[in-house]
This record gives C-alpha cells, structure tokens and sequence, in this order.
C-alpha cells in the first residue's frame, strides 16, 4: 500500500494543473496545490477519467490511514507543491509530455480546450515494475 501511495503521489505531483488548463504546466501545479490539502474533488478537475478514478482510490485509502500517517502524507504534499518552471514540455497534437526537473514524466491530454493529467491504472503498474 505504501508503494502504491508513493507512486501515486509522484504521479499527482507530476499530474497537477492550472490557469482553467490554459497550459500543461499550469495544470499540473493546480492539480497539486488541491491535493496539498486533500481536495480530491477539486484535484479530480484535472484528470482524465483514468485518473479520477486512480485519485478515488487514493482518496479512500486515506480514509483508512491513522492520523500521523495522514498528516505525513500532507506534509508531504505541502512541501512537494511544483511550479511551472519546474517543467519541461512538448506537445503533439493533444497529447502533452511534461518532464519535471528531477525526471519524472507526467502525460496530459486535451480534453475540451483544458489540459487533463492523464494517468491509467497501466501506467502505474508500469512504473511499479520499473522500480522492482
């Protein structure tokens, strides 16, 4: 579980959004700042339906955290919040691959004229093999 709560976390760091979805990188850090206080309705505005579903997982196993682990994780997302600056991106189409400065990659689509992070249950256990 804690495994999957770390990838998830670089996923949503990497994932957030911003500026109405004006730009991936914008996106991206909105997406984070409401994660950093555990707005997962609001981070859900700038997923895919892949990934409102991942952040709905990830909403209820902290529900089921004890507090210290709860306020770990939050702490945690505070100090992680990105700026925009902290990603390179390339578009192609609609599709976005941003690649932050420590080398995470974090993919997003567009969607109705706004920038969605867009992370599938594939990706993530992808990412898990990579770390075996």
């Amino acid at each position: 579980m804690r495994n999957f709560l770390t990838i998830l976390l670089t996923c949503v760091i990497l994932f957030s959004c911003g500026d109405n979805g004006s730009t991936p990188q914008s996106s991206i850090v909105e997406f984070q700042k409401k994660l950093s206080v555990l707005d997962f309705e609001g981070c859900k505005e700038y997923c895919t339906e892949d990934t409102k579903k991942l952040i709905g997982a990830l909403e209820g196993m902290m529900a089921m955290m004890d507090e210290s682990q709860r306020e770990e994780f939050l702490n945690q997302a505070k100090n992680d919040v990105p700026s925009a600056d902290d990603y390179d991106c390339s578009i192609e189409g609609n599709t976005a691959t941003c690649i932050h400065v420590d080398g995470e990659e974090v993919t997003l689509k567009l969607v109705d004229g706004k920038w969605l992070i867009d992370v599938s249950k594939e990706d993530l256990n992808k990412e898990d093999k990579e770390d075996l």
